[in-house]
């Protein structure tokens, strides 16, 4: 059976153009239920034509943080046990093992060995 997969990074649901601008497969409600799991309120919403973002986490202790509309990566303004949490839960190994070089193969084919003492 075919699989596909799916490179993504987290950071995608904080960024307008993530997810193929909006046209890919939008993991964004996946990253806001961690955040959510983890006490944070996350608000989102569809940035015009665009993706649909996390547009405002408001933190267990009432503070808010707001998603800068420049593009900028969420790892710069997100607090670092955010980052960590989410790097935890959203790995990067299927990009890693994608990117990873292909087995080398023999340029052409090995030839067959002769058993000693049989006859061609």
């Amino acid at each position: 059976m075919p699989r596909i997969i799916y490179d993504w990074r987290w950071e995608e649901a904080f960024d307008r153009f993530g997810f193929d601008d909006g046209d890919g497969y939008c993991l964004t409600q996946a990253v806001a239920n961690v955040l959510e799991n983890a006490g944070c309120r996350c608000r989102t919403a569809r940035f015009g034509a665009h993706n649909t973002i996390i547009h405002r986490i408001t933190l267990p202790d009432g503070s808010a943080l707001d998603t800068p509309h420049a593009k900028s990566s969420a790892r710069l303004w997100l607090p670092a046990r955010l980052v960590a949490m989410l790097d935890n839960a959203f790995p990067l190994r299927a990009l890693r093992d994608h990117r990873r070089a292909p087995p080398a193969y023999p340029s052409t084919p090995k030839q067959p060995t002769q058993t000693p003492g049989a006859s061609v």
